[in-house]
């Protein structure tokens, strides 16, 4: 049986999917998981507003032009995928603001210790490692926090109109200066998929990653549309699967860690792209 063996199916679409949930019980295969990319990516990229694949299709017949046809085929292409991971590599090493961290008027962790940090965890995926680090950064604060906070009161005893209310208030300037801390921490220890793609489309850092591979002729137009949507908010469905890439490899995917086997129905409709997304996404499996 099947279901014993954590299969999951990926349908071209929903209706598809229905058919098939119709079907594998009547063959003697119950609980078989299924999804599509659409799927994937409402649920992935929530709180973004992207473009689904009907509505690409609805786009393009309506009034695609050879520009978009390229944009789509090159943003799905074994290129762009390199372009991605060397574009991950550039933001680990080159593009992370690390900062010294202070508490109580002591260095508690300098920029080029967290960096050297970060960088000796290469197979751990990034925004873990940024997490590690600020883990290691409050623990170090935990420490030091009593003995800070009896410096406060006595600054507050020194100080007029807080006589009856000396602890209170000292925690209170306390928590204050815990959470600036933590404003300064979230500067480099946050990351998400669309901050990092959004990179890409600065023209000078895009064609230094590209090197010498081949590039569409209306590269530049494209970039410069890619760039204008996404800072308007509107996310191509063409942008999707490097969203959803980036995202996997920033973070790590672990939702589907028990599906030990993939099927991909109508797999000549994927692009090379997208089998990378599986492939980060199924990491587990076969």
């Amino acid at each position: 049986r099947s279901s014993d063996l954590n299969i999951i199916i990926i349908s071209p679409n929903q209706v598809f999917s229905q058919y098939i949930s119709m079907v594998l019980p009547d063959l003697g295969e119950e609980n078989v998981e299924q999804i599509t990319f659409d799927s994937i990516a409402a649920e992935e990229l929530q709180g973004l507003r992207v473009e689904t694949r009907a509505e690409q299709l609805e786009r393009i017949i309506e009034g695609g032009d050879r520009l978009s046809l390229e944009s789509i085929e090159f943003k799905g292409s074994t290129s762009f995928v390199k372009i991605l991971d060397r574009l991950l590599s550039h933001y680990e090493r080159k593009m992370i603001p690390f900062q010294d961290v202070y508490y109580d008027g002591q260095v508690i962790a300098t920029r080029q210790l967290l960096k050297s940090r970060f960088l000796v965890q290469r197979n751990t995926p990034i925004a873990r490692r940024l997490a590690h680090i600020e883990e290691s950064v409050w623990e170090a604060v935990k420490l030091l926090r009593p003995e800070r906070l009896k410096k406060i009161e006595k600054i507050v005893q020194q100080s007029e109109g807080h006589d009856l209310e000396i602890k209170s208030f000292s925690r209170y300037l306390s928590l204050k200066e815990t959470r600036a801390l933590g404003e300064r921490l979230r500067r480099f220890t946050r990351i998400d998929c669309l901050t990092v793609y959004k990179k890409l489309f600065d023209k000078e850092l895009f064609f230094r990653l590209a090197g010498d591979l081949r590039l569409p002729e209306g590269i530049e137009q494209m970039l410069e549309q890619t760039d204008q949507r996404l800072q308007q908010g509107v996310i191509y469905y063409e942008d999707v699967p490097a969203l959803l890439y980036l995202k996997f490899k920033i973070e790590g995917a672990d939702r589907f860690s028990w599906i030990k086997h993939v099927v991909v129905d109508e797999a000549q409709d994927y692009s090379p792209l997208q089998y990378q997304v599986f492939k980060a996404l199924f990491r587990w499996a076969d």
